[in-house]
């Protein structure tokens, strides 16, 4: 079987899905390792979790897209809820890769401890920034992280519709 020739039906017989937890398991057994009802697949190191089908590997929540509508996503996969290995049916959906930046959390360089809001060194003020269609916008300057805080979340959730993520509040991680 090439790469393109992964079909719905031949996904269908060899993976089960279960559209509430996301989790695959073999129906058939594709190795003398694997038994059938296993879990299929394991993580990367990105988190996403990769099955392999006639040696090519797969990322789960793309095959999500073909077991469900019978055709790979052209675009991005993204998980609403950020957990990568998290690929129940409902906390997915297809998405431009702006969309997908938009639902992110803090960056691991933040100091000021609010997304898009960044310190402006030697005034003791705070930057609040954003990104919408590939522009960066600078909404001011303000006296506090709060602040600045306040007003990036309203420019966001206007322009950003459903792939608005409230970074006020805080983030859960979960892994699975």
């Amino acid at each position: 079987m090439s790469i393109a020739k992964l079909t719905q039906e031949e996904l269908k017989r060899l993976l089960d899905y279960n559209l509430e937890t996301g989790v695959f398991t073999w129906k058939v057994k594709p190795s003398r390792r694997v038994k059938v009802g296993a879990v299929a697949g394991g993580f990367d190191k990105e988190g996403y979790i990769l099955i392999q089908i006639a040696r090519r590997n797969y990322r789960a929540h793309r095959l999500a897209f073909l077991w469900v509508l019978g055709a790979l996503p052209l675009a991005l996969v993204d998980h609403i809820d950020m957990v990568r290995s998290n690929n129940a049916w409902n906390n997915l959906r297809e998405c431009s890769k702006a969309e997908n930046m938009r639902n992110t959390g803090k960056r691991v360089d933040n100091t000021s401890g609010y997304k898009g809001v960044y310190a402006i060194k030697g005034t003791g003020k705070f930057k609040a920034c954003a990104c919408l269609h590939g522009k960066h916008y600078s909404l001011g300057r303000y006296a506090t992280a709060e602040e600045a805080s306040k007003v990036r979340e309203a420019f966001v959730k206007q322009h950003h519709a459903e792939f608005y993520r409230d970074t006020t509040k805080e983030e859960k991680w979960i892994t699975y």
